[in-house]
């Protein structure tokens, strides 16, 4: 299947025409604040998975892909980008449905046995609902809802559970240039908010929160715990 047909597909699943699939291997999605320990941790837990469970994939939106790298472009001028997710909201779920649908193709080629995505589900939420001109967050939430149906919806949600305070004192540290908005301590505590909110409303998907603080190495085990359970049901990455 080419990336346009996986496109079309996308389309035909929006549109009513056709049904969502499922992952056909473990998918996990890697959630959390700024500073929480997202990337750190998605290396290590791989590796240690990997020891035992066979190979891992990790998928970062938007991928290589030829659809991937048409919303890089488009990302890249952000003053156009606004302009084209205001007028087209349902660009950027679509496009982007198709290109997870695209990675995890790949994942199966190379004979991926599970794979992760950073900030997978969550972001996609919260970078698309305010391009939907709509008078609630209930309205704007079933728009983007369904914009997204062909979404690969994670096998599992890992949320990295950190205060606030140590979450910005790690941003701090890892930043050698000026803090995004996103990284300021104010924008942090309403986005915490905003993503507990979100993750009420996406209760269709198990949700295992971890405390992210301690050693690396503890947080690491916390994690390859919970995930395991998973590998042990031979869970074969549908929901």
């Amino acid at each position: 299947m080419t990336d346009l047909d996986t496109l079309y597909e996308v389309m035909k699943i929006v549109s009513g025409d056709s049904s969502n699939k499922t992952s056909d291997i473990p998918l996990f999605s890697f959630e959390g604040l700024p500073g929480s320990g997202k990337t750190t941790q998605i290396k290590l837990v791989t590796e240690q998975l990997e020891r035992s469970y066979g190979k891992g994939y990790y998928i970062d939106l938007p991928t290589k892909s030829s659809i991937g790298l048409i919303l890089k472009n488009l990302y890249s001028n952000p003053t156009k980008w606004n302009e084209l997710r205001k007028k087209a909201p349902w660009f950027n779920p679509i496009f982007i449905s198709a290109d997870l649908r695209l990675a995890l193709d790949e994942a199966k080629k190379e004979g991926a046995r599970f794979a992760i995505m950073s900030r997978g589900i969550l972001s996609t939420y919260y970078y698309n609902l305010d391009a939907y001109d709509r008078q609630s967050l209930n309205e704007q939430w079933d728009s983007l809802k369904n914009d997204l149906k062909a979404f690969i919806i994670p096998t599992a949600i890992i949320f990295l559970r950190l205060p606030v305070e140590e979450a910005h004192k790690r941003v701090i540290i890892r930043n050698r240039g000026p803090l995004r908005k996103m990284d300021e301590i104010s924008e942090m505590k309403k986005d915490e908010v905003k993503l507990g909110e979100y993750l009420t409303r996406l209760n269709h998907i198990p949700v295992h929160y971890v405390n992210a603080a301690g050693t690396t190495k503890s947080v690491t085990s916390r994690i390859v715990k919970v995930l395991e359970g998973y590998f042990h049901d031979n869970h074969n990455g549908t929901i």
